[in-house]
């Protein structure tokens, strides 16, 4: 016998539910996670989305992540040597506290914002009391490539803003961002301009003689930073 075909408002339904499904995934897509797994043993570890897991000295960009904490796989039929965890991850502006036992689903998903140059100790505990995983921050955020454990990756400059907006010719310009040490040339529309690197986010310049307006350029030997917006060129 053949089924009969969902009616119009059923099959919508069903559409709505697979959209929605679709939509979560790509919201859950947007963080960066921080997995925190536990073994038959019921001992924990925690990896980043690359697979790299973080070991005690670590450090990683700072920012938003997504904590999922699951549980061991067998943890639900019995056959884990535990028949609860309490994982704890705390510093600076994060007490996270997750705590699953039998019956319980077999993960949760917390989103932190880590700080910036910071320490954070992860830790269960109810199983392994006074053993805690330390690692830090970095300076440089989420998405800007840097130094993540012993796998060095190449790390770019990036022009977050300058000041004044407008100015005459010969004015200091004061250019913020990350990764600007080093700078090899400043200019302003493609005009060099003479500069001065004061730290890795901020670097001083002086609008040249024939300067136009136009968008601000840092360039280091790893690549030139753009900035989003356009100093305008003041006559007289």
């Amino acid at each position: 016998m053949i089924g009969k075909r969902p009616s119009f408002p059923v099959a919508l339904g069903l559409v709505a539910i697979v959209a929605a499904s679709f939509i979560g995934l790509a919201r859950a897509a947007t963080l960066p996670s921080l997995y925190v797994n536990y073994d038959s043993t019921c001992h924990f570890s925690v990896s980043t989305d690359s697979g790299t897991a973080l070991t005690s000295g670590m450090t990683i960009p700072y920012g938003t992540y997504q904590v999922i904490v699951s549980t061991p796989i067998p943890f639900a039929n019995g056959q884990a040597s535990c028949n609860m965890i309490n994982f704890g991850l705390t510093g600076p502006a994060v007490n996270l506290a997750t705590t699953l036992a039998d019956g319980d689903s077999s993960s949760q998903s917390v989103p932190v914002t880590l700080q910036p140059n910071s320490s954070y100790s992860a830790s269960d505990q109810t199983l392994a009391p006074g053993t805690t995983l330390s690692f830090s921050t970095s300076g440089v955020a989420i998405g800007a490539a840097q130094t993540v454990g012993a796998a060095s990756v190449t790390v770019y400059p990036v022009i977050s803003g300058f000041t004044p907006a407008s100015g005459k010719v010969g004015t200091t310009l004061t250019i913020t961002g990350s990764a600007l040490s080093g700078a090899t040339a400043v200019s302003v529309d493609y005009v060099k301009a003479s500069f001065t690197v004061v730290s890795a986010t901020k670097i001083t310049a002086i609008v040249p003689k024939i300067a136009r307006s136009g968008k601000v350029r840092v360039t280091t030997p790893k690549s030139t930073a753009v900035s989003s917006t356009v100093f305008v060129l003041k006559k007289g």
